[in-house]
């Protein structure tokens, strides 16, 4: 019983460092769609410009 005892708490270390690279990785991703959604806006705000120049 001790060895299934030390394979689960095992199993759970991992899931915890799995469950916290997965939160670290969304984050990075939902920064990164913000700035594409701002950087889309600026370009589709500025086109009118650059043609007047």
């Amino acid at each position: 019983m001790r060895e299934q005892e030390a394979k689960l708490a095992n199993v759970k270390k991992s899931c915890e460092v799995a469950r916290k690279v997965t939160k670290v990785f969304s984050i990075l991703m939902i920064i990164a769609t913000v700035l594409c959604l701002i950087g889309g806006i600026t370009v589709f705000a500025a086109r009118d410009r650059g043609l007047q120049q």
